[in-house]
């Protein structure tokens, strides 16, 4: 062993030489090269700031957060604080991060330092939820230096503030810069792309095959341990093509796994798995569709995620509920029964399907990376979309509780005060209990653990949400929930687009209960849409008999029998004296659905109010604030509306009927300019939407293009003729061109159907699997019909 002081010596001379050396390794994840270079720096006394730096860097590459804490108590220069900044923030103290980052920012001696410390600002700004205050920190430690860090850090940030495109772009620059930047890789990765498949397929050619074989062979390589050839076979697909989202999320998940490999608890996480009895589950082979394809630690690791909900898992396979196990090289859409996804987004951000990790619903999907490195104490992604299945099939009353408790959650939930786990446990009533189920069984590690979904916090939090799933998790007669998990399968047949096999199993669950609120519901939509207005009318009497306190029944009463003939005065004149008999959790369905028919009717002023009662009841709910945006519009109190629009698309970036609404509205003031932009974006996100395309046919109009309105307003109705919008469009430029007969004919089987009060119909739209309401012929198109 070198004495003390002779160690020193070696160590000034030779430091600046492995220095470089030994960030280069580090940078590249070849921890078995860098281990002989760090050893000196770890046993030194009093490293230098540089070597503390690659030291820091070692030890989060191994997750031993207890000797970061260690060495950055001994020092105070700008990369210790950052340091212990970083701690903080994983252990969302939240005050003791902005003290040191302030140090850090006093102390920066280098441009780096000064973005260094920029960049944590940011990152604390938007766990704080301060997303415009994040901006503006990573936009200044930008412009001290580019870095890759701060650059992913903005892309989060561009995501909340629904910039998605420039997302994008802050995350290739990212990978640009850092190749080996993890987070940036799997942003990338995770559904935000500009391209679908199908897209890079018509455009690349062999290209994009040569680059999925590439993708495909990595993931084989992935699930076989084989992490360097993994690596290199995404390099060689991304060198092919930089957006390919698949290789950059086989790509981030294989860097991480070269950090499993050396971290710190690796020994402990396989310990305590080995230990874990196998769960006995009854129908867990027929619930996972693939289980016998799966290996048997990964089938281990399945069954102990499922374990909490075990008395559900005979229910839900009964009711035909599925959950699959997917390789990371198949696209979401290429899973069983996922086909309805491909090529489309996800509403509320943006994201391509094909490359999330899985999909919640009635057919669940989880990737099996997600399943392995639950082993080692990450999210569990299993558990989180089984706890949205059985959400799905709890009874009326239960599922109101946790209404109750989500919003005073929500009544709880201030910036200096957070309710709620994560910002994602706070978009929906539906997250937060399946968060709330993930926590209750995610014990911390110890006090460093980083992750946000833990019990511990959840004890913190909200201990009667913790109270009500620990009841839940201990149930073992949960058979009222079988009729509602049958009608599930009703729910399925509608998305296949098969009406009359959703009806018998509907029916079918209704003769195992009959009073089941939840399958009455369910049978409301489906007569709707088989547009059997006697069954509807039937049905409503009998839910109105048992149910007529429950919003959910009244909402559904109303939106079914306006779909099936019944004037929308006389259903608003039912809807609002039932309304005064409601009580419980769900009364705002019912303000929603009033709301939405006073604003079709053209009364924006009662329809304003409708919705505010929504929003008193839940301050950020999207649909509520969508609503006032369009109302106001109607109202043309035009600075108001686009505000409130802006604020429900940080909400909900990805829904095109949202953006379309937006578009309509800016043309309707006059703002021709932003229209523009509006449209091309949300052309990104489908641009074959038929009300996409009626709009661009009117902002040509508005234009003085009338010419060109009539061409793409034909486009339109070649594809979906009946588009309502495109009609009205196509007559009104068929009249500026001086073609009145012509313009008259076009329009007159809508003047007809408002002459007769016909109303809204439902259709199905196969290339989403989806049934949307047409020809609803909301006031702010009818006064665009020529007289």
């Amino acid at each position: 062993m070198l004495r003390p002081l002779v160690f020193a010596a070696v160590l000034a001379v030779t430091g600046a030489v492995h220095a470089t050396d030994l960030g280069t390794l580090l940078h590249k994840q070849d921890y078995q090269a860098a281990a002989p270079l760090v050893r000196p720096l770890l046993a030194a006394s009093t490293p230098d700031e540089a070597q503390r730096a690659l030291i820091y860097r070692w030890h989060f590459a191994h997750d031993d957060s207890a000797a970061v804490e260690q060495l950055s108590k001994r020092f105070e220069a700008a990369v210790d604080l950052q340091a212990a900044a970083r701690l903080a923030l994983d252990q969302r103290d939240f005050e003791r991060a902005q003290q040191l980052l302030a140090r850090a920012l006093d102390k920066a001696a280098t441009p780096l330092d000064r973005a260094n410390a920029l960049r944590g600002l940011g990152q604390l700004a938007y766990q704080q939820r301060d997303f415009d205050a994040s901006l503006h920190e990573l936009e200044a430690s930008l412009a001290a230096e580019r870095t890759a860090d701060a650059l992913e850090a903005l892309n989060e940030t561009l995501i909340r503030l629904g910039r998605t495109e420039d997302a994008i772009q802050a995350a290739e620059e990212a990978v640009k810069l850092d190749p080996y930047h993890e987070q940036a890789h799997y942003q990338l990765g995770n559904g935000y792309s500009r391209r679908n498949y199908t897209q890079m397929a018509a455009q690349e050619g062999a290209k994009f095959t040569e680059a999925m074989t590439l993708v495909h062979r990595a993931s084989d390589a992935f699930e076989q341990g084989r992490f360097e050839a993994a690596r290199d076979d995404c390099f060689a697909a991304l060198a092919l093509l930089p957006d390919l989202g698949r290789a950059h999320a086989i790509l981030a998940r294989t860097l991480e796994a070269q950090r499993f490999k050396v971290d710190v608890h690796r020994a402990a996480y396989e310990r305590r798995f080995a230990q874990a009895a196998m769960p006995n589950i009854e129908g867990i082979e027929r619930y996972v569709l693939n289980w016998q394809a799966l290996t048997p630690r990964h089938q281990k690791r399945v069954a102990l995620s499922l374990q909490p909900w075990k008395a559900y898992i005979p229910v839900l396979a009964e009711g035909g509920a599925t959950l699959y196990i997917k390789p990371m090289g198949m696209l979401l859409s290429e899973a069983p029964h996922m086909q309805a996804l491909k090529d489309l987004r996800i509403e509320y951000d943006s994201r391509l399907w094909d490359d999330v990790r899985g999909a919640g619903g009635y057919h669940t999907v989880t990737g099996i990376e997600d399943v392995e490195r639950t082993i080692f104490d990450r999210y569990n992604t299993v558990l989180h979309e089984l706890s949205h299945q059985v959400q799905s099939v709890l009874p009326a009353d239960l599922d109101r509780r946790i209404e109750a408790l989500y919003q005073k959650a929500k009544s709880r939930d201030k910036p200096a005060q957070m309710a709620f786990l994560s910002r994602y446990a706070g978009g929906s009533v539906f997250e937060y209990f399946a968060e709330g189920a993930n926590s209750a069984d995610s014990p911390r590690r110890d006090r460093f653990d980083p992750r946000e979904i833990v019990r511990e916090r959840l004890v913190a939090l909200d201990p009667e949400l913790l109270a009500l799933v620990t009841q839940m998790f201990a149930q073992k007669d949960v058979s009222a929930s079988l009729p509602v998990a049958l009608s599930g399968a009703g729910g399925q047949q509608l998305e296949l687009g098969r009406p009359a096999q959703a009806l018998t199993a509907y029916a079918k669950a209704l003769r195992l209960a009959p009073d089941d609120e939840r399958v009455q519901t369910g049978m409301l939509r489906a007569l709707a849409i088989a547009g059997d207005r006697d069954g509807v009318n039937e049905l409503a009497r009998r839910a109105i008999e048992k149910h007529g306190r429950s919003g959910r029944v009244i909402a559904a009463v109303a939106d079914a029998r306006w779909h099936t003939g019944t004037p929308l005065p006389m259903v608003l004149a039912q809807l609002r004296e039932a309304r005064l008999r409601l009580q419980g959790e769900d009364g705002y369905l019912a303000d929603l659905t009033m709301a939405q028919g006073l604003y079709n009717q053209g009364t924006g002023s009662q329809a304003l109010l409708f919705f505010d009662a929504a929003l008193r009841y839940q301050a950020d709910s999207p649909e509520a604030l969508w609503g006032r945006a369009a109302t106001l519009a109607q109202l043309e109190r035009w600075d108001e509306a686009f505000a409130v629009y802006e604020q429900v698309l940080r909400l909900r970036t990805g829904l095109v009927a949202l953006r379309a609404d937006q578009l309509r509205d800016l043309i309707r003031a006059g703002r021709l300019d932003q229209a523009r932009t509006q449209l091309k974006e949300a052309l990104l996100l489908d641009p074959t939407d038929p009300s996409l395309g009626a709009l661009g046919a009117r902002l040509a109009l508005e234009e003085k293009n009338a010419a060109d309105a009539l061409t793409q307003a034909e486009a339109v109705l070649a594809r979906a003729p009946w588009c309502d919008l495109a009609v009205i469009i196509k007559g009104r430029a068929l009249q500026a061109l001086g073609r009145a007969d012509e313009a008259h004919a076009a329009v007159a089987p809508l003047r007809y159907r408002i002459k007769a009060g016909s109303g809204p119909q439902y259709l199905y739209r196969p290339e989403q699997s989806v049934w949307v309401s047409v020809h609803e012929l909301p006031s702010v198109e009818r006064d665009l019909l020529i007289d």
